[in-house]
C-alpha cells in the first residue's frame, strides 16, 4: 500500500486517497492485534499467561470480534453474519477466546472467495452431564488439506498455505487446555 501512496497518490482521486487511508488504518489495527495475538500465544507457551474467566454474552464477544474484522472483510467483499444467540452468557477469559476466534475468522477471511459469507454460531450441548457451548466459524473457503488437519494442533510445527488471491496464511493453532 505505501508503494501505491509513493508512486500515484497524486493521479488520485479524494475518495480514492480515503479509501487508502482507511485500509493503511487498518491494516495498523490487524498488525497490532496480531502483535497483541503473538504475545499471548508466547506467554500461553511459556507458562506466564493469567486466565481471567468473566460472564460475557456470547453475541457481545462475537459482535466485537466481528468489528474489528469488518474492514478487512469488507475489503475483500466479504459479509460477516453472527448467528448466536444474544440471551446466552458464558463464562470465558474474552481476551483469549477473543484471540482464538479472531484466528479463526481472520484465516476464514483469508480463503473465502468475494462475495460469500462466514458465519460464526453456536451449540448448546450436555457432554458427561454437563454443559457446554460450541462455537463454530463456518466459510465457504477452500478448506485445509487433510495433510494440514493432522499437524496443525501441534506446537511443533508451523503452517503455511495459500489462500485466495494469493493471500498467506500461517496456521498457529493450539489450544492449552487447563481445568
Amino acid at each position: 500500500m505505501t508503494d501505491l501512496i509513493l508512486d500515484e497518490y497524486e493521479s488520485m482521486t479524494d475518495n480514492q486517497r480515503k479509501e487508502l487511508h482507511g485500509s493503511i488504518q487498518s491494516s495498523s489495527s490487524n498488525l497490532h492485534l496480531l502483535l497483541e495475538d503473538l504475545l499471548k500465544w508466547s506467554r500461553a507457551h511459556s507458562g506466564n499467561i493469567v486466565v481471567n474467566k468473566q460472564i460475557i454474552g456470547q453475541k457481545e464477544l462475537c459482535d466485537n470480534l466481528f468489528a474489528q474484522l469488518k474492514p478487512e472483510a469488507q475489503m475483500n467483499d466479504i459479509h460477516l453474519v453472527n448467528e448466536t444467540d444474544p440471551k446466552v452468557q458464558i463464562v470465558v477469559d474474552p481476551d483469549l477466546t477473543g484471540t482464538v476466534l479472531r484466528n479463526l475468522v481472520s484465516n476464514a477471511i483469508k480463503f473465502t472467495q468475494r462475495g460469500d459469507e462466514i458465519w460464526i454460531c453456536s451449540e448448546e450441548l450436555i457432554v458427561d452431564q454437563k454443559p457446554f457451548l460450541k462455537i463454530s466459524v463456518i466459510d465457504q473457503g477452500v478448506g485445509i488439506k487433510s495433510e494440514i488437519l493432522e499437524t496443525i494442533f501441534r506446537i511443533d510445527k508451523t503452517i503455511s498455505s495459500p489462500g485466495t488471491y494469493g493471500k498467506r496464511s500461517t496456521f498457529l493453532v493450539t489450544l492449552p487446555l487447563s481445568n
